[in-house]
């Protein structure tokens, strides 16, 4: 009996040994090999995330916040924002081939036969969009940026394809808005519209502005162009060099559009950040206090349609006026796409690259130290 006890605890024993060592190994083999899956998925996530997309650590959230940083536009007052400019080509006083309004419309109707002939057989003007700007002031990168989004940009809407420009009259100011927004992935903090008629009186309250151009202009109060036509014409409104804008005269720059060809719509693009720019270092210069009032009268008369109040320009004033500063970079982002010209079928066309430009933007989208 005891015999038999005795074997069996050696048994026992020796069964334990061997086992537990099977068990050891075992583990720690699946422990090795459970540590290496996520070890490399680890890896492969960190390939796949972008710097902006990974998660801080204390040490990155340190770097990021504003005031722990060298950064000298870190002590400007103000947030960085993104601001679009539309202006119109509206003129009622000007041309009177305007499509009715509805309740014109449903008069003519009414009128019967002959009022609808009327209502189908003319050639109506519409008002456009003859500039959309996006303008950026990036307190944390030191930068200013302008980025032009031609008037013949082809979108694509519900109803088919249309040139940007049409879809205010279609649409109205909030779609343009929207499409902006989609077509850069950014957020439009704020917008500015106008119409050219308002724009002079904006331009001659604030005594013109200097420009430079580099051909020549002719105007009649109704054609812009810069091909002088071979009668109506005996002088330039605007020579080659430096020129000092006034009402007329902004109302004949956004009018003279040209898209003969690729490099006349880049000159057009650059015609239009010229002006901005030109408009915004001439009030920026001004007394803030005269900056201010001047901006306040620009909503009181209605010359501007705009969610920046004045309260907004007043707590963004520093960064503002921080345009003139060797702080800051000045600097103009093209919209990717290319130019088409006109066939017998449609006109010219600027086909926007959608993906290219979301790639562009993408650094832009999430601003360092802010919830934007």
């Amino acid at each position: 009996m005891l015999s038999a006890l005795k074997n069996f605890f050696i048994t026992f024993l020796i069964a334990a040994l061997i086992f537990g060592s099977a068990a050891y190994f075992a583990t720690k083999f699946l422990t090795n090999t459970i540590t290496g899956i996520f070890a490399a998925e680890s890896s492969e996530l960190e390939g796949i995330l972008s710097p902006e997309d990974k998660p801080n650590t204390p040490e990155d959230t340190a770097e990021d916040t504003p005031g722990q940083t060298d950064n000298p536009t870190a002590a400007i007052h103000g947030e960085s924002f993104n601001m679009l400019f539309i202006v119109t080509d509206y003129q009622a006083d000007t041309f009177e081939d305007y499509c009715p309004d509805k309740e014109t419309i449903k008069e003519m109707l009414e009128a019967g036969e002959e009022g609808e002939l009327g209502l189908l057989g003319t050639d109506y003007r519409y008002p456009r969009a003859v500039a959309t700007v996006l303008f950026r002031a990036d307190k944390e990168r030191g930068e200013f940026t302008y980025t032009v989004f031609p008037a013949i940009t082809r979108v694509n809407t519900a109803v088919g394809n249309h040139a940007l420009g049409d879809l205010y009259n279609l649409y109205g100011k909030d779609y343009i808005i929207n499409t902006v927004a989609a077509m850069t992935g950014l957020t439009i903090d704020y917008h500015l519209f106008v119409n050219v008629t308002e724009l002079y009186d904006i331009v001659y309250e604030m005594g013109g502005f200097p420009l430079y151009l580099d051909r020549e202009l002719y105007y009649d109060g109704r054609v812009s162009t810069s091909q002088k036509p071979e009668e109506g014409f005996s002088e330039p409104f605007y020579t080659i060099g430096h020129n000092i804008v006034d009402g007329a005269g902004a109302i004949a720059l956004m009018m003279w559009e040209d898209f003969s060809s690729s490099a006349a719509l880049a000159e057009r693009n650059t015609l239009l950040v010229n002006i901005l720019s030109a408009i915004l270092t001439k009030v920026t210069e001004l007394p803030q206090e005269e900056f201010t009032a001047l901006y306040d009268k620009l909503h009181e008369e209605g010359w501007i349609s705009s969610d920046f109040t004045t309260k907004d320009l007043v707590s963004h004033m520093d960064l503002i006026c921080a345009l003139g500063s060797d702080l800051f970079n000045v600097k103009t982002i093209d919209f990717p796409g290319r130019y088409l010209a006109a066939t017998e079928t449609e006109d010219a066309y600027f086909s926007p690259s959608i993906a290219s430009a979301i790639a562009t933007f993408k650094n832009y989208r999430k601003l360092v130290g802010t919830d934007n």
